[in-house]
């Protein structure tokens, strides 16, 4: 009798963590989790399409397991510097250092400070919090080519694709059409080694309609070893 209760209590273990587990997409979140606690490196290229007359070059970033991001980016031949931790960004372009904090207050030449400060936010996040932030937005994944792929839902990708802030005034920018996309990941013994995203549709910029094709490659490197030095009066500024 004791033997039939062991296996029966067992048997309702088993069948609740196959029912805690969803799948691929719960393997990508904890990959993802995993290395926002350590220290990485990482480069995010993007490709416009066959279409686009622009290219914008690589960005390189660094990530320090106490959570500080950095980011260095290359914009009409001139290089700008994030740093991130916790609400604030720092920004160092020609010699001088900017902070913006995430949700500054309303109104006001604050309101307009606000939305540079969200700009700034999502420019230095970590891409470990970018994933988990697009997996929200996708449906089921499957196996193809030593890679988990899924489709965005559409209303995830109209998400994804809508400019984040609103324009001048408080209105809010048209939604895209025709939006979709999908998400590759690449897994490496459970850990992240690459991910790409592919956003399409047509936006309004400026009152024209522009059709995107936008793909955004993540590759991650020195996966524990990556060290990140920090100026003291950048320090200064993240911690006030």
């Amino acid at each position: 009798m004791k033997r039939i209760t062991k296996m029966g209590v067992a048997g309702i273990l088993a069948c609740s963590l196959l029912a805690a587990y969803a799948g691929p997409k719960d393997d990508i979140h904890a990959a993802a989790r995993k290395l926002a606690h350590t220290s990485y490196s990482w480069t995010t290229t993007i490709d416009l399409g066959p279409n686009s007359n622009f290219t914008p070059g690589p960005t390189e970033g660094k990530h320090a397991a106490d959570g500080t991001t950095y980011v260095s980016r290359e914009f009409n031949g001139n290089t700008i510097e994030f740093y991130h931790k916790g609400r604030t960004t720092v920004v160092s372009r020609d010699g001088q250092l900017r902070a913006f904090t995430a949700g500054q207050s309303r109104g006001g030449q604050g309101n307009a400070q606000r939305r540079r400060g969200r700009f700034m936010f999502f420019g230095a996040q970590a891409p470990t919090a970018e994933l988990q932030r697009v997996l929200r937005q996708t449906g089921d994944f499957t196996e193809s080519d030593g890679a988990l792929v899924a489709d965005l839902t559409q209303s995830g990708a109209t998400r994804l694709l809508t400019f984040r802030g609103r324009r001048p005034g408080g209105e809010a920018p048209p939604a895209p059409k025709n939006a979709k996309g999908s998400l590759k990941v690449w897994l490496k013994d459970g850990n992240l080694s690459k991910y790409t995203l592919n956003l399409q549709g047509t936006v309004t910029f400026n009152g024209e309609e522009r059709d995107i094709n936008r793909t955004t490659t993540v590759e991650f490197k020195n996966v524990g070893a990556t060290e990140l030095k920090v100026p003291q009066e950048v320090k200064d500024k993240l911690q006030s």
